[in-house]
């Protein structure tokens, strides 16, 4: 009864931190989360490690959230939706973890394997419905050569934009102008761009775009508008295109209004074999096939230029951290929408850096996630039933000799082993067979990118190309229009 009163205590102390301001606002969240972890304190000082370890667990999104308010880094409208939200999600949760459950371990167990099984399941056919799909198919019929813009925005990129331009600068593509802007660099960018201009390479000075756009954002608007093709290829300087690669894209794009494209990892860039395979796991393993969210990636993505414009350019997407998503949400409604796996016809490889890499994945990943806490939670239940369940339960059942977990369970590590391999096989080039043990490792640093994105979001700082990308995205936003 003493533990109960304390939980019920620390739920309302939130609640009341929702509603008020200044300096009760932050004495009721801090006192809120510690009678929280007094209870967890209590629960595992008398032996009772399991109510208290998941309570521990739901303590860190529930200080989050009372660190939301303790230091406001939002409008007060949207704060108060937003904690108001999580401490929703988070009421039954903790109630629930104080339930005396009389679930024997055998039967807690069971239930795990199945539900491992059931995940890793829907995850192998989410990566094989998905490579079927997106495979490129034979275009080579349509006859339109549309003028191409090639927008290649640079911040600070003395290491990777000479490879870059000169790829860009072989490709045999006639119809192609290639237009690079130097995002307000601090290096020898802009003399880099500039030594490329008596073959053709166009040179756009960026400004600072100061607190109402992501700079990434005002950097495709300017490239939108300096641009003069009936069609823009958008694309990073880790990439590089071969000499076919536009013509290719053209085609493969055929009347649709907007192409993303997966690209290769070049074969002496293949040090981040950790990272990249994420990266296509949010975009090949959630079913997106199958829902108004289509797969897209901002390495490499070509849209017809009135399309684009017709809808407003990027100004509606300004703040948006992966404003190539809800282009593409836009054009699939409209069923002009392609997305495809690049092969060696193609001729689209990408050299991005393993920390680069992963200040992408700690850049977007808690965005994707809605800057939920409580999605972030969910995720790394799911990650934990995909990747560590499985060999816990294998153990259990092999050293109590339960047959049928034994099969499930090594049949769970078995999917999981081989939609990793899929994925890693379209990502790398030579380490991709580490893809069969590798898969319990990427749930753990996904969690931990999840975890470490979400604190800095929280935080009000997340730096990119040297840029505090939060202070955007803290103004007032109107909601998107709806597609």
């Amino acid at each position: 009864m003493f533990v109960l009163s304390l939980i019920a205590s620390s739920l309302l102390s939130e609640l009341l931190a929702i509603v008020t301001h200044g300096f009760w606002r932050r004495l009721l969240a801090a006192g809120g989360v510690l009678l929280h972890f007094v209870v967890v304190g209590t629960l595992l000082a008398t032996g009772e490690f399991l109510p208290g370890s998941l309570l521990l667990f739901i303590g860190m999104f529930r200080f989050i959230n009372a660190l939301r308010l303790a230091r406001p880094q939002m409008h007060e409208k949207a704060l108060r939706k937003r904690s108001l939200r999580t401490w929703l999600f988070m009421l039954p949760l903790t109630l629930l973890g104080l339930v005396d459950w009389q679930f024997s371990l055998d039967a807690t167990m069971l239930g795990l394997t199945i539900a491992s099984f059931l995940a890793s399941l829907a995850l192998l056919l989410s990566v094989v419905i998905s490579y079927r799909k997106y495979r490129m198919t034979d275009n080579s019929e349509f006859a339109k050569k549309p003028t191409v813009s090639l927008c290649i925005p640079a911040r600070n990129e003395t290491q990777d934009l000479p490879g870059c331009i000169e790829a860009a600068l072989a490709s045999s593509y006639s119809k192609l102008e290639i237009i690079v802007l130097d995002d307000c660099s601090h290096d020898k960018t802009p003399e880099i761009i500039k030594h490329y201009a008596h073959q053709g390479v166009r040179f756009v000075r960026g400004q600072e775009p100061g607190d109402k756009w992501l700079a990434k954002n005002a950097a495709y608007d300017k490239l939108l508008d300096e641009a003069t093709g009936e069609t823009v290829l958008f694309i990073g300087v880790e990439v590089r295109l071969g000499k076919q690669t536009i013509t290719t894209l053209v085609e493969q794009l055929g009347d649709n209004s907007m192409i993303s494209v997966l690209p290769r990892r070049s074969l002496d860039s293949e040090s981040s074999f950790f990272i990249q395979p994420l990266r296509y796991w949010w975009e090949l393993g959630l079913w997106r096939f199958r829902g108004s969210h289509p797969p897209v990636l901002s390495t490499c993505w070509m849209a017809r230029a009135e399309f684009l414009r017709r809808n407003g350019g990027f100004e509606a997407y300004r703040r948006s951290i992966k404003p190539e998503a809800q282009i593409a949400r836009q054009a699939r409604n409209k069923k002009a929408y392609q997305f495809v796996i690049a092969n060696d016809e193609l001729g689209i490889t990408s050299q991005k850096s393993p920390q680069d890499q992963l200040d992408t994945a700690l850049r977007v990943r808690y965005p994707q996630l809605r800057r939920r806490p409580e999605a972030v939670l969910v995720l790394i239940v799911i990650l934990s039933v995909l990747g560590i369940v499985p060999i816990v339960t294998l153990i259990y059942s092999l050293s109590s000799a339960y047959l049928l977990s034994s099969l499930l369970s090594g049949v769970s590590i078995v999917f999981l082993a081989f939609a990793n391999m899929v994925l890693s096989r379209l990502a790398l080039r030579k380490l991709w067979g580490l893809a069969l043990f590798t898969a319990p490792a990427l749930s753990v640093i996904d969690g931990y990118i999840a975890i470490r994105s979400m604190i800095a979001y929280e935080t009000g700082v997340v730096i990119w190309k040297d840029r505090n990308i939060c202070l955007p995205m803290l103004q007032v936003e109107k909601s998107l229009p709806k597609y």
